[in-house]
């Protein structure tokens, strides 16, 4: 299965991956002149593998990184890494 990347680039917004583990991951938010933006706190979802309608072109089983329609569902924004944290924390005692 394919994990999450270290770093993304989305938008011109650079992510970094600040803490993770089988169940949450934090990433900061850059600007293109890199400044801190913020903190990106998610729960880790699998997005099964499946093959690509018309093809035999295969796209593996993997964790993703949220999309905008996925804030306020499983994942949030904060501004300092100590909210950041803390709904980390909050993720990984309530999840099984």
């Amino acid at each position: 299965m394919e994990l999450l990347k270290e770093t993304y680039n989305k938008n011109g917004t650079f992510y970094t991956l600040v803490k993770r583990n089988n169940k949450a991951a934090i990433y900061s938010q850059k600007d293109s002149d890199g400044l801190l933006i913020g903190y990106e706190v998610f729960e880790v979802k699998i997005q099964p593998s499946f093959i690509f309608p018309g093809t035999s072109t295969v796209n593996p089983e993997k964790e993703r990184f949220p999309g905008n329609e996925d804030f306020g569902k499983f994942a949030w924004s904060y501004c300092t890494e100590t909210k950041a944290l803390e709904k980390y924390n909050e993720i990984v005692l309530d999840i099984d």
